[in-house]
């Protein structure tokens, strides 16, 4: 039995063809994390420290207490502009305001 050179490249390449699947991914990027670190002069971590980011757009609030170390993480907060603020309650004065502007990566 002869097979035409056309003859014997069909069956692998219907083979291929029905075992090739196409799959697309698409990711949107809706909501992202801030963390950082709230130091003394000295460079010391300050415990217990509120941390509130607001959406300037929205206004809506997120609210974070640093721990130990002074470290704080705001998880899940959507993306666009927003002001941090720190505060802790010692006496010490109003914490200076920061504008935080999320990028994507």
């Amino acid at each position: 039995m002869r097979y035409s050179k056309w003859g014997r490249l069909a069956a692998p390449l219907c083979a291929a063809l029905l075992g090739a699947t196409v799959v697309q991914a698409q990711e949107t990027i809706n909501h992202a994390s801030v963390s950082g670190r709230v130091i003394d002069s000295q460079g010391g971590g300050i415990a217990g420290a509120q941390v509130t980011a607001r959406q300037t757009e929205t206004n809506v609030k997120t609210e974070a207490v640093t721990d130990v170390d002074g470290r704080f993480r705001l998880p899940y907060l959507r993306v666009g502009p927003y002001e941090i603020r720190v505060h802790r309650d010692s006496g010490a004065g109003r914490a200076p305001r920061r504008r935080v502007r999320q990028s994507r990566r």
